[in-house]
């Protein structure tokens, strides 16, 4: 798991992964998105929000996601392994 920059540590940033997605899209929008990507990046690398939209935060499921030819179809076949998702996401279909 990453660990958040010294300076990142002095915001107050919601530990909620749903807030900081939030936080990303909604007017206004940040100047600095990057504490939000960090701390998304910590607490949840793979996120599926209320909304149903999935956000991958870091690298190594990035590349697993970008490289599935699954990418963009519905399929329960597709899966990302559990050391990388969010605790609210067992599965990368559900």
């Amino acid at each position: 798991m990453t660990t958040e920059p010294a300076e990142y540590l002095a915001l107050d940033l919601p530990d909620d992964p749903e807030a900081l997605v939030g936080a990303l899209l909604t007017d206004p929008f940040q100047t600095d998105p990057y504490p939000f990507y960090n701390r998304l990046r910590t607490l949840a690398p793979v996120y599926r929000s209320e909304s149903g939209l999935w956000f991958a935060s870091e690298y190594a499921a990035c590349e697993t996601l970008f490289r599935s030819p699954a990418f963009g179809v519905a399929s329960d076949s597709v899966t990302i392994p559990a050391s990388r998702t969010a605790r609210r996401c067992s599965s990368w279909a559900t």
